[in-house]
């Protein structure tokens, strides 16, 4: 294995260092250090699987992110204002959300590229029936929706810029998604792999 890691494929993954290449066309690559027991499937490293009670994943998405200003009722909804080209932007779109249970932003860059990060909740009671189409949205445009439907999931969003032209031009947004049965050692694995983030402009 090199220094730069292995190039990832999709599947059950060996311990060790990969590389995402060219995410979602922005022009950067990911690599991420994983142990044991993670797969990768086109954009996400799962262990568990997506679904409680035990699983946990990380999403990687690329540009552009717009805030839906109400997650349960998102279908043809537009930001008003529009979501800010920032990674801050992002990231105080998503503190204002309702039924968020938003953290405090916080800074967390990615070696030289600066982010900030936020972890969201969505409540334990919730009624997806309540919600457009059955479905509990935080974000979207177009072919990139990410979508948190299932109730107690939590997510630590790190939105990040890439050459200071901010998440809606050329950033990455990562989003650690893990559920109320998750236990600590895989949480413990999550934070590993967030540590382990390096990004570059590389072949």
């Amino acid at each position: 294995m090199g220094p730069g890691g292995s190039k990832i494929g999709d599947g059950l993954l060996d311990p060790g260092t990969y590389e995402y290449d060219d995410v979602d066309g922005q022009g950067f690559n990911v690599r991420f250090t994983v142990p044991a027991g993670w797969s990768w499937y086109g954009t996400t490293l799962t262990k568990g699987g997506v679904d409680p009670p035990d699983g946990a994943a990380i999403f990687f998405f690329g540009g552009r992110g717009q805030v839906y200003p109400d997650p349960c009722q998102w279908a043809n909804a537009t930001p008003g204002p529009p979501t800010g080209s920032s990674a801050a932007d992002l990231v105080a779109a998503l503190a204002a959300q309702p039924m968020r249970s938003a953290t405090t932003p916080i800074d967390r860059s990615a070696g030289v590229w600066p982010g900030m990060a936020i972890e969201l909740t969505v409540p334990d009671n919730l009624d997806l029936d309540f919600c457009e189409r059955g479905v509990f949205r935080s974000w979207g445009l177009a072919d990139q929706r990410f979508q948190a439907s299932l109730p107690g999931q939590r997510d630590l969003v790190w939105a990040i810029d890439v050459n200071g032209v901010g998440v809606t031009d050329g950033g990455l947004i990562v989003d650690a998604a893990s559920f109320r049965g998750t236990p600590d050692r895989v949480r413990s694995e999550v934070e590993a792999i967030l540590g382990s983030i390096v990004l570059c402009h590389c072949g």
